[in-house]
């Protein structure tokens, strides 16, 4: 089954799709740190008798995963964008409940309790909420949920005091970083309660030019307030990319019209990739798609290759220790490859 971030959805733009979480604690158990092991996997059959009482969420197939906080699976789940990482904790008895598309998780035994999560594809975060809301209301028929009149839902971190509710835009920004303004955009941000961070992490301030605008607090604000200031700041950032790339291209045309076919070129010949490097060439070709510079019958650079790209699968026989990064790198860029289409120059080119 494709996966949320294969969606067509995610490479018409500058928005490439939403997330939203919404943490949840149970009045039966204390916070997360002070949970011992039998508590935590009592929570988890909870939640899974909650998941198999409901015929809503029977019908989402979900499958139950126990995972080692620090290993392989972890990894690979964070990657691909299931777990948010602001969740994770050292040590416990996690485990998590998701979709065969990866749309929907229910991560349990992290920082918090609970943290119910659905991933969109494009200008859709409005229907993530709707998703969410549902799922919470399912599980709160099987689970009680340690809720305040006065605070409203109770977390760990006072973050998500109120509604329990982190959401977010995942964007590609290039030509904000090219003109230097993404410091300036952050600041701006953050005075309205709203952070502007990369989404992966590399040696560079943002490998593949991809960030996610997130709400840094909670308390105080609905939830439709909360999404409304979310879309407002998703589209004014959308719009000043869009400028910004006008702009640069204007200037400076035939320098990233042969940048972006560089760039393709690594992709389509290279023997080994570096996860930055692969982010980089396919950010770059993103342009590509975005502006017509070739004829392509689907995207060179999909959001999925991005993602997928940070989660490489090898074999690991013949290489010594030493030599897994090549290892990793050349299964990267063959990975690629399966996936890139060929390209013919755009007849406006």
């Amino acid at each position: 089954m494709n996966k949320w971030y294969d969606s067509d959805s995610c490479n018409t733009g500058t928005v490439i799709g939403g997330q939203l979480c919404l943490v949840r604690n149970t009045a039966k158990y204390p916070f997360e740190e002070k949970m011992d092991e039998r508590q935590q996997e009592k929570l988890i059959e909870e939640v899974e008798d909650a998941v198999s009482s409901s015929d809503f969420l029977r019908s989402m197939n979900l499958s139950c995963r126990r995972i080692e906080p620090s290993g392989r699976e972890t990894e690979v789940l964070v990657a691909h964008l299931c777990i948010p990482p602001l969740f994770m904790r050292d040590g416990g008895s996690p485990a998590v409940f998701i979709t065969p598309d990866e749309s929907l998780t229910i991560y349990v035994n992290g920082t918090e309790q609970i943290c119910i999560q659905v991933s969109v594809p494009g200008r859709s975060i409005s229907r993530a909420a709707e998703l969410a809301d549902m799922v919470d209301r399912e599980l709160n028929k099987s689970l009680v949920y340690a809720f305040s009149n006065k605070y409203g839902y109770l977390t760990a971190s006072p973050l998500f005091a109120g509604t329990g509710l982190s959401a977010s835009v995942l964007m590609h920004l290039p030509y904000i970083e090219k003109k230097q303004l993404t410091g300036k955009y952050a600041r701006e941000l953050g005075q309205f309660g709203f952070s502007l961070n990369a989404q992966f992490k590399g040696s560079m301030p943002a490998p593949g030019s991809i960030y996610r605008i997130r709400n840094r607090k909670t308390l105080g604000l609905s939830e439709g307030e909360l999404i409304s200031a979310l879309e407002h700041f998703s589209l004014m950032m959308e719009s000043r990319e869009k400028d910004a790339r006008a702009s640069y291209l204007s200037e400076n045309r035939l320098i990233e019209e042969n940048w972006v076919y560089r760039a393709y070129g690594v992709l389509r010949y290279a023997r080994y990739l570096s996860q930055e490097e692969a982010l980089t060439c396919l950010s770059a070709s993103r342009t590509g798609d975005l502006e017509h510079m070739w004829n392509s019958d689907r995207p060179v650079s999909a959001f999925g290759a991005m993602v997928r790209s940070c989660d490489c699968e090898y074999d690991p026989s013949g290489y010594s220790e030493d030599d897994v990064g090549q290892a990793v790198g050349m299964q990267r860029a063959a990975d690629i490859q399966s996936e890139l289409p060929e390209i013919a120059m755009s007849a406006n080119f």
